[in-house]
């Protein structure tokens, strides 16, 4: 459990105050803050507990944990499944155990303004515990090559919050759950006391969270420095990997970034690529992806991206671009199962670059879905959009 300091920005103050956030705070909303925040750190005694990641597989609306502890809902379920989770992490957070009682005294007292404070400061507090519990989740996971996507909690929509109970049973099977930990659950399904708040983060592969959610990467949003547990650039300050002109001259402009993180991009060029150069006249490139079924618990599948290009001198024209499976497993596939003669043809259809330069094909930029399965179109223009950048970065990081 965390029982360090809690701090809060201004712009969370400015929300959960309901002041716009161009107009600073005034001096007694200031000091209402202050006072309000160092009465929770001295007084109030915030807490949160992080489970260990435990391994999960989805069926549908159905998330199945390895503690056998089950979830419905399609909202999560498309959640991780987006996110290509494979384990998730349980978390409880509190602003404390006499938060609501010191602002009932305050209301009593006829104090009304610092009881507003005391309430807002306990919402905020609870939001900053997920946060930091998000930082030690992708701390933790760091040197598997996974991140934390964003929380995601009964209640929320199209999360029923009748999964609140399996939630905090969840957390109280955990061995390092405290014996005492003042949090128990209404017959309502709220939680008690309040400010409190039961979230689930999904683990997936980082370059996968941050493709989407650039902001579940906590460092990316981070400006502390200098900082030794840095993992990815500030955003405000990363450098951005330029693509090459149809002509092989570097690009500049916003149009010029690859969708795709250097680290990710020079992983999937090293692991799932394979390039030859046929006599200087022209690439075949092969991109291998990871691909998993969307039902039947996540079977992996192969599937092989053929993309035949012109001569260097010319801006490596596409010349053919095609894919396939490579086993029977992509059968396990809902959208396979549902229509097992249409759906074959349409996994395998390939976007209409033939004929332009490979550096003009990057600035296709349709709706994508970061999905392992190819169920559907903008799965599917993913996939192509990762093994179109991808070697167009090998082919340009290797001269």
């Amino acid at each position: 459990m965390s029982t360090e300091p809690i701090t809060v920005p201004v712009a969370e103050w400015k929300r959960h105050l309901c002041t716009p956030a161009g107009e600073p705070l005034s001096e007694a909303a200031q000091a209402g803050v202050e006072r309000a925040l160092a009465w929770v750190n001295e007084h109030g005694r915030p807490w949160s507990f992080v489970s260990e990641p435990i391994d999960l597989a989805m069926e549908s609306d159905r998330i199945r944990l390895a503690n056998e502890t089950e979830f419905t809902s399609r909202a999560l379920a498309e959640k991780l499944r987006l996110g290509q989770a494979r384990s998730a992490v349980a978390v409880a957070c509190n602003a404390g155990p006499d938060m609501s009682a010191e602002i009932q005294r305050l209301w009593n007292a006829e104090r009304p303004d610092e009881a507003f404070f005391l309430n807002a400061a306990a919402a905020a507090v609870t939001e900053q515990l997920l946060l930091r519990a998000r930082k030690s989740i992708c701390d933790r996971a760091e040197p598997t090559g996974l991140a934390a996507l964003s929380p995601y909690s009964p209640g929320y929509d199209g999360w029923d919050l009748d999964d609140q109970r399996a939630l905090l049973d969840l957390l109280a099977s955990q061995p390092a759950w405290p014996s005492d930990p003042t949090l128990d659950m209404l017959e309502s399904g709220m939680l008690s006391p309040e400010h409190s708040q039961l979230a689930l983060f999904g683990l997936g592969p980082a370059e996968v969270v941050q493709a989407l959610e650039p902001s579940a990467i906590p460092c990316a949003g981070c400006s502390m420095d200098p900082c030794s547990h840095r993992r990815t650039p500030f955003a405000a300050d990363a450098p951005v990997p330029g693509i090459a002109a149809s002509n092989g001259a570097p690009a500049t402009g916003a149009a010029s970034r690859y969708a795709y993180p250097d680290k990710a991009l020079r992983r999937w060029s090293r692991e799932l690529l394979t390039v030859d150069s046929l006599a200087g006249q022209s690439v075949r490139a092969t991109f291998r992806p990871d691909c998993t079924t969307c039902s039947n618990m996540g079977v992996p599948f192969g599937f092989v991206y053929s993309i035949e290009l012109g001569p260097r001198r010319d801006g490596y024209p596409i010349r053919k671009l095609a894919c396939r499976p490579s086993d029977t497993d992509y059968q396990s596939m809902c959208s396979c199962l549902e229509d097992p003669e249409g759906f074959p043809q349409a996994m395998i259809s390939a976007p209409g670059f033939t004929g332009q330069p490979l550096a003009q094909a990057l600035e296709w930029n349709p709706v994508v879905e970061p999905a392992g399965c190819l169920c559907r179109q903008p799965s599917r223009d993913h996939k192509w959009k990762i093994a179109l950048q991808t070697v167009h970065y090998k082919l340009y990081s290797d001269e």
